[in-house]
């Protein structure tokens, strides 16, 4: 991933967390590069809620799915879980921001954001280890997300 990308990326980040800071009303933190989520939203010292963000540069209602790695809904699973906590996908279009909480708990029941469909990814290259990878997408109604 070249560096103008990667910064893009991080602004991104920053920028939604300062605004999930003010929306929740609690502190948001960026996680370290190999956690499973970007950030992490912290209230009274305790950990309320991880987020995963992304940035499209389409509008919202262009598609009217939108596309994760199922690894990820996988993970979000797993921290809910262990944690209690939900997971949510903040995505930036174009045109606005959306929120959608791909688990949610409830006295320790996991509700999962529901899946419209399963497709596999194009093939895509990591230019670091020169190879041509595929993996398995999940679809998500973008009426699931909630403008913020």
């Amino acid at each position: 991933m070249n560096n103008i990308v990667r910064e893009e990326e991080k602004k991104a980040e920053e920028d939604i967390a300062r605004m999930l800071e003010e929306k929740c009303n609690c502190e948001v933190y960026l996680q370290n590069r190999y956690s499973q989520f970007d950030l992490i939203g912290i209230k009274e010292k305790e950990p309320i809620f991880f987020a995963e963000v992304r940035t499209r540069k389409v509008g919202k209602n262009k598609y009217p799915d939108f596309m994760i790695a199922l690894s990820k809904i996988i993970a979000a699973e797993q921290l809910s879980s262990i944690t209690n906590l939900p997971c949510m996908l903040v995505v930036r279009w174009e045109d606005k921001t959306g929120v959608c909480f791909l688990t949610r708990v409830k006295e320790r029941e996991i509700f999962r954001v529901p899946i419209k469909d399963i497709s596999m990814s194009e093939n895509w290259k990591d230019t670091r280890k020169g190879q041509t990878y595929r993996e398995v997408m999940v679809h998500i109604s973008v009426e699931e997300f909630k403008d913020v």
